[in-house]
């Protein structure tokens, strides 16, 4: 490689560097790296070439021979000793850098073995000479043994258990060179440190004349063999270790596992390992996705303050990136300010009137589904949540882009819904297996053609929907009052006054129907499964649709009906406490922020608002938090918990502005299907086994079995 007009021969060969360090040819240091030091450090011994480097270290060897090396003991012991003081005046004063304490102990016995400096003369002079022997001494003063050690504690006992045995005393005590020969697992444990923080990280040499290598390699004069890349690769990895200095200051002050956190786990146990983390740890702590900090949450007191941060608009960009790269920058991660544009643009879409307007739709499609459930009656335990999640998606569509979307052929054959589950699928996988986010991975695995196709499918059939309504505009603007008023109407408008783009357009209607239609679908069969399991509350909740639906069959829900059903209320409510539509949402702090519990929380952390485990903290909802029980939100139940205690549709500044829009949908399929029919499992509530998703995900989909209601 080359570093401007220098060739570099960049080696992580064992067998290669062996043949470089041992050749006479390559005894000169590169000119690149240690002139500056000798600019700095004079012309010594590390830095100078031959034949001046022979020489002086002929003459040097007998100043490092072993009966020297003994003699400097005395010094050693003294200075350790006064090193002990220091300490002693440390304990019980909390966290500590001893970094500095380190590197002048190491200064000071580098100063009486070298120069033969007493500590009077040293003190007085200590500022010139640290000043200019900073740059070596901070090479290998850094004992990054302690720190090693202090990570792994298991290994600071066995060596301790191993001094105590040699040298039974606390306290000062003067050692012997026979005294280091005896500890074995501090020889293991210091090379093991030098093996992953080496004192040196590179050295680097340079040819003085052609030279051939063992792997055909020829090397010219001038061609520097060793890692000047590396020293290159080093800075930036200590510029970017520094810059995450509060991170790791982070990591100390708060609980958490050290570690990779999430890397790599199975999307059916990241909800398990999460119930460990705060089992262990309390209702907050810090854990890692690889590099980034995540600070997961399941307080909602915490949860309350970060959803009300305007320094914690941002969504966390690790997460939600995946998403945007595949379904388009909408509103569910776009950031600011774009995000409070759309959101104000788009708000309008979702008001009450409108989605009133919706419901002509709803009642169409789910009396069309009717007809599907009846012929499930007799037929034994069917699969209903792909029906469910068809019938969601049908109505999401069209309420999003129109009813002339039943017309495409990506929407009748459900390739486009296809299309987005396979997008949804990868999701999550992306963000717990890094590597997949690779191109070159996803060809290995079989997986790029498919994802391509899927994303090519679902933005082109989303931007004919859009441009085909676009030329039906003017028919549909004349006809307004006849026709529910659909969120693509809101974005034409914007379209044509210039705050939105085709790919805007197309961004968020991807994003609404993708996300809509699966966390809906999801909370229709959940709450479907739930009753199943337990027939005395599904028996409840007949007995109040009979009153105020006498009628079976078919029948048209309106927004008046579905304020009256109590009871439905509140099982819907238990349903996406136990098990809710969304697992979790994430955020990233802009600024800093402190929270009520003390912790100082630095700029680009992520957090983690754990829904799940929110919903089922025992600390809130008891002993039986993760049992079913409607009567949790009886309305003097409802007003002693705190009001971030459930968080279905998440509240504060981004709360999600389709809630109303999945509640009333929800309501309206569950009010004709409870009141026709009776629903029944083989399946256990003790057996459901959970998969982290954008949405909520079962590990296996319980099968239904349908009997009609006689009256």
């Amino acid at each position: 490689m080359w570093i401007g007009p220098y060739p570099f021969y960049v080696l992580g060969d064992p067998q290669l560097v062996k043949e470089v360090l041992n050749s006479p040819l390559s005894l000169n240091k590169s000119v690149h790296i240690y002139d500056i030091m000798s600019e700095v450090l004079g012309n010594g011994i590390i830095v100078s070439k031959n034949p001046t480097w022979s020489k002086r270290r002929k003459l040097l060897n007998p100043a490092f021979k072993h009966s020297v090396l003994l003699s400097f003991l005395p010094i050693f012991n003294d200075e350790s000793g006064e090193l002990l003081k220091l300490m002693d005046s440390f304990v019980g004063s909390g966290g500590r850098n001893l970094l500095r304490d380190m590197e002048y102990f190491a200064l000071r016995v580098a100063q009486k073995t070298t120069m033969g400096h007493d500590k009077k003369e040293l003190n007085s002079k200590k500022n010139s000479l640290q000043h200019s022997a900073e740059v070596v001494m901070q090479m290998f003063s850094r004992i990054f043994t302690l720190a090693l050690l202090a990570m792994f504690p298991e290994y600071q006992e066995q060596l301790f258990e191993e001094l105590q045995e040699t040298y039974p005393h606390t306290g000062d005590f003067d050692l012997t060179y026979e005294d280091t020969q005896k500890s074995t697992l501090l020889d293991r444990i210091l090379n093991e440190s030098l093996r992953l923080i080496p004192p040196v990280p590179i050295t680097a040499r340079q040819a003085t004349e052609d030279m051939t290598l063992s792997n055909g390699f020829e090397q010219s004069i001038g061609m520097i063999s060793l890692h000047l890349l590396v020293i290159s690769l080093a800075l930036v990895w200590i510029y970017y270790l520094w810059s995450r200095r509060r991170y790791y200051a982070l990591m100390l002050r708060v609980p958490g596992p050290k570690g990779l956190g999430y890397i790599g786990v199975a999307e059916k146990d990241i909800l398990p390992l999460t119930e460990t983390f705060f089992n262990k740890y309390g209702n907050a702590c810090l854990t890692w996705v690889g590099p980034f900090p995540y600070y997961i949450m399941r307080d909602p007191q915490l949860i309350q303050e970060v959803l009300n941060s305007p320094h914690c608009v941002k969504k966390s960009s690790l997460v939600y990136s995946t998403i945007s790269n595949m379904l388009g920058d909408g509103l569910m991660t776009s950031e600011n300010p774009k995000w409070s544009t759309h959101r104000k643009l788009l708000n309008p879409a979702f008001k009450q009137n409108i989605l009133n307007r919706f419901l002509t739709i709803f009642n169409i499609e789910t009396k069309n589904f009717l007809k599907l459930m009846d012929s499930y009656v007799g037929t034994g335990e069917k699969d209903l949540l792909t029906d469910l999640l068809t019938l969601a998606f049908r109505i999401t569509t069209q309420t999003t882009i129109g009813s002339q979307v039943t017309g495409h052929e990506t929407y009748t054959t459900n390739t486009l819904m296809r299309s987005i589950e396979h997008i949804q699928d990868l999701i999550p996988k992306q963000i717990v297996y890094p590597w997949m986010r690779n191109t070159l991975v996803l060809k290995l695995m079989g997986l790029h053609t498919p994802i391509r196709d899927a994303i090519a499918i679902v933005n082109k059939t989303v931007i004919k929907m859009i441009e085909d309504k676009v030329i039906a505009s003017d028919d549909v603007s004349k006809s307004e009052e006849a026709n529910p008023v659909f969120v693509v109407d809101h974005v034409l408008a914007q379209l044509k006054n210039g705050n939105f783009t085709y790919e805007n357009a197309k961004s968020e209607a991807n994003i609404i129907i993708a996300a809509g239609y699966e966390t809906t679908g999801s909370l229709i069969f959940f709450t479907l499964l739930l009753l199943a399991m337990h027939s005395e509350y599904q028996e409840r909740v007949y007995e109040e649709l009979l009153e105020w639906f006498p009628n079976l069959d078919d029948f048209d829900v309106s927004y008046e009906d579905i304020q009256k059903l109590d009871y439905l209320d509140r099982v819907l409510n238990e349903t996406m406490r136990v098990i809710p539509p969304v697992p979790g949402i994430f955020r990233q702090c802009t600024e800093d922020i402190k929270l009520s519990n003390g912790a100082l929380i630095p700029k680009g952390t992520h957090f983690a608002i754990c829904i799940f485990h929110l919903h089922r903290n025992k600390d809130i909802w008891g002993a039986k938090a993760s049992s079913f029980d409607p009567d949790n939100f009886l309305s003097d139940n409802v007003q002693q918990r705190h009001p971030y205690s459930f968080i279905p549709f998440v509240k504060g500044i981004r709360t999600c502005i389709g809630m109303r829009y999945g509640n009333m949908l929800a309501k309206v399929t569950l009010v004709k299907l409870l009141r026709n029919y009776k629903f029944t499992t083989k399946f256990r509530y003790e057996d459901l086994g959970f998969v982290v998703r954008v949405a909520m995900k079962l590990e296996k989909a319980p099968l239904l079995e349908l009997e009609k209601r006689v009256k």
